[in-house]
């Protein structure tokens, strides 16, 4: 996987860019596919757009954003297998019988969906530089692109991998919170608002 700077606040507009283009966030999550073919854009306006791509290092947001996502997919790929016919006596002698068990497994599943995503690359660049050169002006783009390459916008790319990981912990710390009280009171709503009254006489009955 690539090395090197990583984006900050336009890296996370990226982020959702290529979520929107690439992931379709399904229970059972399958391997991104290749984007479609090309866009009739200017190519100078396509030229500049590639090189902010370039200078925003969008192969190490790529990674960032594709290594959290690996083991979605792989537990993705473990469920949907354990409720298929075929696939489940596999599943289950890997996970009983197999070296490592399942925590090997989604390694393993992980690691492959790394390196398939990896190889589309390439192609989602591509897709992403035209999108940007069709959404902004070849002045706009090059504006972009010098700021990123001098003084503040260089130094926020620099620290921008120590922010955006500090502040994905920081989310995921505050959406265990999150989902465990809006398990509890969903539950406790759903009972309320789904299920019938017990008539007062039956209840008394009960007790």
């Amino acid at each position: 996987m690539a090395e090197g700077k990583g984006a900050g606040r336009e890296g996370g507009s990226v982020k959702r860019l290529i979520a929107s283009l690439l992931l379709a966030s399904t229970p059972a999550m399958a391997p991104a596919q290749a984007v479609s073919g090309p866009m009739s854009v200017d190519q100078s306006r396509l030229a500049a757009a590639r090189a902010l791509l370039d200078t925003m290092q969008i192969d190490r947001t790529l990674d960032s954003m594709f290594v959290q996502l690996a083991p979605n997919f792989a537990t993705s790929v473990i469920g949907s297998m354990l409720t298929s016919e075929a696939g489940k006596p596999v599943v289950e002698q890997l996970i009983a019988k197999g070296t490592g068990g399942q925590p090997r497994l989604q390694q393993i599943l992980a690691d492959e969906f790394l390196t398939s995503i990896s190889r589309q690359y390439p192609a989602l660049k591509d897709k992403v530089a035209q999108e940007y050169a069709t959404a902004l002006t070849i002045d706009e783009l090059t504006a972009i692109n010098r700021f990123y390459t001098s003084g503040p916008g260089a130094k926020f790319l620099l620290v921008s991998p120590g922010l955006q990981q500090k502040l994905t912990l920081t989310g995921q710390s505050l959406g265990r919170v999150a989902g465990e009280e809006a398990g509890m009171r969903g539950i406790d709503r759903a009972i309320k608002e789904m299920l019938p009254a017990v008539p007062k006489a039956e209840e008394k009955k009960a007790q």
